[in-house]
Order: C-alpha cells, then sequence, then structure tokens
C-alpha cells in the first residue's frame, strides 16, 4: 500500500512570534533532513494564522512536505 504523508512546517519563532531563518535557507535545511529519510517529496510555500491564547492572530508562512511511501517494493513497481 503506497501511503502518503503531508508535513506542515510553520517558520515562525515560537517566542517572537516572527520568522527568523530566511524561506529559502529554512527550505534548504527541511529538504536535506526530509531526503535523509525519504527518497523524494514535493514541497509547497503557503501562508497560514493561529489564535494565541490572548486573541491575538498570528500569521505565518509555512512550507507544506508531502512525501509518498510503501511498505512493499511492489507497491513502486
Amino acid at each position: 500500500m503506497i501511503r502518503k504523508t503531508v508535513f506542515t512546517i510553520g517558520l515562525n519563532d515560537k517566542n517572537t512570534l516572527n520568522q527568523i531563518i530566511p524561506l529559502q535557507k529554512a527550505q534548504n535545511i527541511v529538504l536535506d533532513i526530509v531526503l535523509g529519510y525519504y527518497e523524494g517529496l514535493t514541497i509547497n510555500q503557503g501562508w497560514g494564522v493561529y489564535k494565541m491564547a490572548s486573541g491575538e492572530s498570528v500569521y505565518e508562512m509555512n512550507l507544506q512536505v508531502i512525501v509518498y511511501f510503501s511498505d512493499s517494493e511492489s507497491d513502486l513497481a
């Protein structure tokens, strides 16, 4: 069975609520890490928003990483 996993990775720092690492550098870091575990991936850039406990809305850029994998070699033929 071929499986699909989607990772959504927010790029804001948890303390400052701002993006510290530039987008291209963050994307390269994520690619290096994910390719250590999977043979390929699709990566998309997006925006998200979440509400803090204080009620403040925080907008952040994110990377959506999509990987497909199988438990069986026959699924990949």
